[in-house]
């Protein structure tokens, strides 16, 4: 076995060393590439009739700090969009920013739009216990009524406290439609980023978004998933300010309060 002490024997095991590392390293880097997760506009399918597509907020709040704001996690601010935010789900989830409070009321509203206008079709208030700012998940319960396919629906979502600044509120829009084969076959995959990467690309923003924030929320301390979180999240403007701001933010749980 002399061989084993031999200079040129144990200078070949750190090159083939050296080589397996770049390679495993090249490797994790392009599965990454791959997966990242790349929002397409769905096409044919136009903005509501409100000229407030996307959001409305509180200017004055964006500017004064971000981080104190009621956001929404949504492609586009008001202006610029001109499409609606897809889902597949009947009771889709819908992600939010809530501003550092001891104690919050949120009141949550769901309208379809109609003919003549629009239908109020779900009302829900809840409260949260959070001393610090953070994301919260919040999906329509089971007594929401499901979301017909192919219509386009307003939420709109209030916050009240005490310690942060009066009347803010947001509204947007969504829009549930029939998924393909393909997509239909992810309602039984576990959350990847792959899963995400394909709802993105197919359009779907709201359940893309859910997908990602599970992943990263569920294991924070994953460079891809954080990586892939931030660059989400940096893509989203509110008047010229991105909400990477608030990347770093916990998730935040709630209690539904019934009225």
């Amino acid at each position: 076995m002399a061989f084993l002490k031999h200079p040129g024997f144990k200078l070949a095991l750190a090159t083939l060393a050296v080589s397996l590392v770049n390679l495993s390293t090249a490797s994790l880097f392009s599965v990454a590439q791959a997966q990242k997760i790349r929002y397409q506009p769905p096409k044919n399918i136009g903005a509501p009739r409100s000229t407030s597509g996307g959001i409305t907020r509180d200017l004055e709040c964006v500017k004064s700090g971000i981080a104190s704001c009621l956001l929404a996690v949504v492609p586009a601010d008001a202006r610029s969009l001109d499409h609606v935010p897809l889902t597949i789900a009947d009771r889709p989830t819908i992600l939010f920013h809530l501003p550092q409070s001891e104690e919050a009321r949120i009141v949550f509203k769901m309208f379809e739009e109609t003919a003549d206008g629009e239908e109020s079709v779900y009302y829900k208030a809840f409260w949260v216990d959070n001393p610090k700012s953070g994301i919260i998940s919040f999906q329509l319960p089971e007594d929401a009524p499901e979301l017909e396919l192919d219509k386009n629906y307003r939420w709109w979502i209030s916050i009240s406290a005490l310690d942060v600044p009066p009347g803010q509120k947001l509204e947007g829009y969504i829009r549930r439609i029939e998924p393909t084969a393909e997509l239909s076959q992810l309602n039984s995959v576990a959350d990847s980023l792959e899963k995400a990467a394909t709802l993105a690309q197919a359009g779907v923003w709201y359940d893309a978004v859910a997908t990602l924030a599970n992943l990263h929320f569920a294991d924070s301390a994953s460079a891809i998933y954080t990586t892939e979180w931030t660059g989400l999240l940096n893509s989203i403007e509110y008047d010229g300010v991105s909400l990477v701001k608030i990347a770093e933010q916990p998730k935040t749980e709630y209690d539904v309060a019934d009225e």
